[in-house]
Order: C-alpha cells, then structure tokens, then sequence
C-alpha cells in the first residue's frame, strides 16, 4: 500500500514536470525533460507490481490460450509480480531514455534544416576561406552584373545572461535582406536594423521575456557589453542565428572580416554569368567556393548531421552503462529462478515447455515495457523538442523507433534466456538445493 501511494505521488510529480517542461524554453526545457525520464521511472519502479497484475489480467486470456506454458506463464507473473518489477523498471529505462534523449539531436537537426530550406531566397551562396571577405570584395560582388542583392553575413555569438548562456549571432546589412533571407519575422521589422539596434528569435525572446522595443542587455564575444534595442522579432533562428544585428555593430567584436558568406540573389537568366564571374572574382582576391542554393544547403546538412552524430555519441556512452545495468538486473532475476525452474521440471515440465512459458513471459514484460517506455519518452521528447526548436513535433528518422524497439527486444531476448538455458542444462536434483 505504502509503496503504490509512494508510486501515485512520484507519479504526479512527473506529470507537473512535463507540464513545466513544456513551457521551458532552451536548455532549461532539456534538463528539466531529463528529470521527467528519471521521476517516471521511479514512478514505474514503485508501480511496477500493479502493473504487472493489470498487464496479466488484461492478457491473461491470450497467455492461456497457449496451453499449460501460458497458464504457468501467466500464474507466475501473477504471484512474482514484486520481484519482476526491477526487470520492468530496467526495460522501461531503456526505452525511454532511447527513445527521448537519442532522438532529440536528429529533431533539432530536421528542424534547422527546415528552417534553413524556407528561410534562404539566395540562389548562390559565397563561402570564402580565412579570414573572409572585406568592404570593398563584398562591394565588387554587389556591382557584378546581373545581381539583384547581396548579403554579406558575419557570425559569432554572444552572451545573454551572466550565468554564461550564449546565442549565434548573425551580423548583416539590412538593404536587400529581404531578397536573399527570409527570418519569418512575427513583429517589428528588419528595416529597422541600423545603428545599436537587434532582431531575436522568438525562443530566445522568449526566454528573455523580451519584446519589441525592450532593451537588450549582453555580450559580445570579446566580452564588450550590448545595450542594444530590439527593432524585430523573428521565427527562423534555428536555421540561421538566434540573433541578429547590422553588422558594422557585430564586426569591431569578432577575428572576423566584415564577411565570411555572402548570399547573392540573381535573376534567372543571369545566373550562370554571375557564377562565373563570382568564381572569377573569388580566385582573384581570396580563396573559397561559389555554391548553388541546394548545393549549400547540402553541405550544411552535412555539417549537422555530423554535430547530430557527435551529441549521439554522448547519449549513447549514457545509453550503454543504462544496458549493462540493465542487462545484470535481467540476468540476476533469470538466475535467481534455479529452485522454480528445477521444481517445474521434477513436477513432469518439460524443458521446452519452460523455455516458452519465459518467452511468454518476456513477451508480456517487454510489451509493458515498450507501452509505458513509450509513453515516457513521448512526455520528455515534446517538451524538449518544443523547448529547443519552438515545434512540439519530434523528428524520428525512419527506423529509428524500431532500431530502440528491436535493440530492447534483443537485450531481454539474450540476457534472459540465455542464463535460463544456463539454468536448464543442471540436473534438477542439483538446482533444487542451490540457495537464491
């Protein structure tokens, strides 16, 4: 009773944690979401045994339809419901943390990536090398015949609080902004984007409590203070930067040249001149590449599914101390059945027949565990999703939920049928006495 009351309210207060991850924005958004998983799975540690029970009452007349292994499968739940709840609970580990935490990089990735494909109306992109351009070069590239528009774009970050949060920083010049970018702006206008003014996204705005016309208080890289005034708030930081400034503000602060991309709008018919003569231009006064609109965004992709990989990495390094523990939770409750196990086979059960009532068991266990797994990841996956990129769609790459289903399944599968074949190659005579 003290334990399923302890459960309830563990419950609960995973639900008021997902509530407040939810309007989180940022990284306060994911670690709060990191406390969800965990308060859930304590939460399913305490109620494993009653869900358990429900679990066998719902399907327990599917499990004795298999015969006398279902109906031992299912009276062995039953009655073992405490002792299993550590398998549930380890199981249930395993997916939500597999299924949220693994799947938050490649959401943030789909996400920047969208942005970036809606937001660029640029139909080539300059990436010059070190140290970029200078005035007069992005100048030369403005007066190429044939170009409508060119904007010279430098990037850094800044500080946005004193507890060392940072944001990108895009500095740019707003004549022709609106012909190569397109930041999806929600209030105020880029227009406005001269002398000490910004443009923020709408997470970091926020996150700030910010509106336009409010003063903004940070950083540059360098460490100068920003007083600067809000002219604009916009959607597309992800895909671009999270703030934005002219950037004769932003270049005095950075190790930068005035530019080190230049987005060039053309028209149509003049497009291949302007390429050529860019690559022309480019040779001449800095190395670098002149790229078409779907071949930048191509390396950009690139370059995050790469980062994407790297935060992977990190969540998986977690992932594997959860499978090892995981994995000896499994194999002890596996080898703590010698006694019941050598009990059934000297009652007349024969070894196949204990072979399917654990497979029947593990059916059940891992069913529940993917249910209420799934669930938890669901309830700290949006608010993380929602938090870091503003939609509370997450983006699961296809196969994704079926390589953590598959990897689950297999994990339960191996470590607990295989010390069971362990178990079942003693002499029952011999099992039987050896203490729990």
């Amino acid at each position: 009773m003290i334990r399923a009351l302890l459960g309830a309210v563990t419950l609960a207060g995973g639900v008021v944690l997902s509530t407040v991850a939810m309007n989180a924005r940022g990284d306060t958004a994911a670690g709060t979401a990191i406390g969800v998983v965990f308060t859930f799975v304590v939460a399913v540690a305490r109620l494993s045994p009653v869900l358990i029970r429900l679990c066998v009452a719902t399907f327990g007349a599917a499990l004795r339809g298999f015969g006398v292994t279902g109906r031992l499968a299912a009276a062995h739940l039953t009655s073992s419901a405490r002792r299993l709840s550590p398998v549930v609970s380890a199981l249930v580990l395993a997916v939500a943390l597999g299924g949220s935490l693994w799947f938050l990089p490649t959401s943030q990735e789909h996400a920047a990536a969208a942005q970036r494909r809606a937001g660029l109306l640029a139909d080539l992109v300059v990436t010059p090398a070190a140290p970029g351009l200078q005035a007069g070069q992005l100048a030369a590239i403005g007066r190429t015949g044939g170009v409508l528009a060119a904007t010279g774009v430098t990037h850094s970050t800044m500080f946005v609080s004193r507890d060392g949060a940072t944001a990108t920083v895009q500095g740019v010049d707003p004549i022709g902004l609106a012909r190569t970018i397109d930041l999806a702006v929600t209030s105020g206008t880029l227009a406005d984007l001269r002398g000490r003014t910004i443009a923020v996204d709408t997470l970091t705005a926020q996150a700030l409590h910010a509106r336009v016309g409010d003063e903004f208080h940070g950083w540059f890289g360098d460490g100068a203070p920003a007083v600067l005034r809000i002219v604009a708030i916009y959607r597309r930081g992800l895909g671009f930067a999270e703030l934005t400034v002219p950037r004769d503000v932003l270049s005095p602060h950075t190790t930068t040249s005035v530019a080190d991309t230049v987005f060039v709008t053309t028209t149509a018919a003049a497009r291949r001149h302007v390429e050529a003569a860019l690559r022309a231009e480019l040779g001449r006064f800095a190395p670098g590449s002149v790229l078409a609109r779907d071949e930048y965004q191509a390396e950009l992709d690139k370059d995050l599914a790469a980062n994407g990989w790297t935060s992977q990495i990190i969540v998986g390094v977690m992932l594997v101390y959860v499978v090892i523990a995981a994995v000896n939770t499994l194999v002890m409750a596996a080898l703590a059945r010698r006694r019941e196990l050598a009990i059934l086979r000297l009652t007349g059960v024969t070894r196949i027949q204990v072979l399917r009532m654990v497979r029947l068991e593990q059916a059940l266990l891992v069913g529940l565990a993917m249910v209420v797994g799934g669930a938890i990841a669901v309830a700290t996956l949006v608010p993380m999703v929602k938090g870091t990129t503003g939609t509370a769609t997450p983006y699961i790459p296809p196969g994704g939920w079926a390589a953590v289903v598959g990897g689950t399944v297999l994990l339960a599968g191996a470590a607990t049928m295989l010390p069971v074949r362990r178990v079942l190659r003693m002499r029952p005579v011999e099992a039987i006495g050896i203490r729990e």
